[in-house]
């Protein structure tokens, strides 16, 4: 996934082999994100993506899929 493709707001739906993540792009630029799913965030919460990072890293196993959410509209 190319982070600096997507949107501000943006949500993606990233498939592991063990979790699923739901992430909301906050700055494609810096990679801020929220991300909610998986063991360690049960609530979003607010992280860097990045492909190598330094400080804190949570690794994941390796990703299966990586789809758009797209909010449902109301019918009219």
């Amino acid at each position: 996934m190319q982070l600096d493709t997507l949107a501000g707001l943006e949500r993606v739906a990233v498939r592991t082999r063990n979790s699923t993540y739901e992430i909301t792009v906050l700055s494609p630029r810096t990679g801020d994100v929220l991300v909610r799913g998986g063991q360690f965030f049960p609530v979003h919460t607010r992280a860097r993506l990045a492909g190598c990072s330094h400080g804190r890293t949570i690794i994941t196993t390796r990703v299966q899929s990586v789809v758009p959410i797209r909010d449902s509209l109301p019918a009219h």
